[in-house]
């Protein structure tokens, strides 16, 4: 990013963010770029984790870095991801459909 596109993310140097899934590299680049203060999440994300998993993006960064706490409630986060996944997509055509929908949310 050129000097120019930060302003105005002043605001994120205080901010704390809290996800269910460990943000993938992409992600974890880009809360670095905007100089977040803190991210914490729940479970890992084993395939394209960019805070501990594949990689670790807030450690390589010098002073862009930001501090991570995981693992917070993430038996409960899992659960969550497997509830939302196995509901399949709604606005997916049929013949694209993994899964046929169903109504329930099992938690």
């Amino acid at each position: 990013m050129k000097q120019e596109d930060y302003q105005g993310l002043d605001m994120f140097r205080n901010c704390t963010l809290y996800v269910t899934c460990e943000p993938c590299i992409m992600c974890a680049s880009l809360l670095s770029q905007i100089r977040i203060k803190k991210v914490y999440f729940g479970c890992f994300n084993e395939r394209f984790g960019g805070n501990g998993s594949v990689y670790s993006v807030h450690d390589s960064v010098g002073d862009f870095g930001y501090e991570v706490v995981s693992g917070v409630r993430q038996d409960r986060a899992i659960e969550l991801l497997k509830a939302f996944y196995g509901a399949g997509n709604p606005n997916a055509p049929e013949s694209k459909r993994a899964r046929k929908l169903t109504s329930e949310l099992h938690v």
